[in-house]
């Protein structure tokens, strides 16, 4: 297991140019999401001051007040939310089709990134639909019983810390069944781009191999996911707490942002190495 884990987060240092593109594909999102929702809440905002009220970070009271105050801007963009997921997960399912099958074949280059995210869309869109079904029944059927009826058992149990510790139970079951889903899910699409049968086949195939390596699966995705979060909170960190300037500020979210593409391609290659769907280079 190791083995992979070097391996894969050698192969995607040496694909460095592809996560460059990546922060380049997401930042041009962000623009036009940020210039838009900046557009929407400058025509009713103005040039008050109610938008330095969040320079030091969101307060629900200042939210709550500049919601009466201006309903219609913050309801314009309260609805575009969906729009903006939506459109945020189609273009995740892009790049994770050109990043998955670049580094199945190799192919460093912009364009072999963008022929590949085109090609292997649609088919990425059913996998990665198939399991946001699967992740949402696994939510609905761990939390919604206790979240529906919290009251209800913290009035029958003797102690509240009971309450508590049922909550830590099922945030670990539901962990475990996260990365059950997680490892399936990039299998299934590892095993499509390779073998380009059917989506049917390949969901059973990843869900196959997943099962056979819960264990050694579950330490790689429970490994990656902690640096991925020990990455966000020291990039969170350190722009809050050294107060660095607007410009400095940006690029240091955007080499961290880097850092993050860089762990998770290190997540993909790991998993291709470890069911042999990349060899390494002295294999060949």
């Amino acid at each position: 297991m190791m083995k992979s884990v070097l391996r894969g987060i050698s192969i995607a240092v040496s694909f460095w140019p592809l996560a460059i593109i990546i922060l380049l594909i997401q930042l041009a999102f962000g623009l036009v999401v940020g210039s838009q929702v900046g557009s929407s809440l400058s025509e009713v905002i103005g040039f008050s001051k109610a938008g330095e009220l969040f320079s030091q970070g969101f307060d629900y009271a200042v939210y709550q007040d500049m919601l009466k105050a201006f309903p219609d801007a913050l309801a314009d963009v309260q609805r575009s939310i969906p729009i903006v997921i939506i459109a945020y997960l189609l273009i995740s399912i892009f790049l994770h089709g050109g990043l998955i099958r670049s580094i199945i074949t190799n192919q460093r280059s912009w364009s072999s990134f963008m022929k590949n995210g085109l090609t292997y869309f649609l088919p990425f869109l059913l996998i990665g639909f198939t399991f946001l079904i699967l992740f949402l029944l696994l939510t609905a059927i761990l939390w919604a019983p206790v979240l529906i009826n919290a009251l209800n058992i913290i009035e029958s149990i003797a102690s509240d810390r009971l309450f508590f510790y049922l909550l830590y139970v099922i945030g670990i079951i539901y962990l475990l069944g996260l990365s059950l889903l997680v490892s399936a899910s990039v299998n299934s699409r590892i095993n499509y781009a390779v073998v380009n049968e059917s989506i049917f086949s390949s969901l059973k195939a990843g869900f196959a191999w997943t099962l056979k390596k819960y264990l050694p699966l579950t330490c790689i995705f429970s490994g990656f996911s902690l640096l991925s979060f020990l990455l966000l909170c020291c990039s969170i960190k350190l722009d809050t707490g050294l107060g660095l300037n607007v410009w400095l500020s940006f690029l240091t979210t955007l080499v961290f942002i880097i850092f993050r593409i860089l762990v998770r391609s290190s997540f993909y290659a790991t998993l291709m190495h470890y069911c042999e769907a990349i060899v390494d280079e002295g294999d060949h």
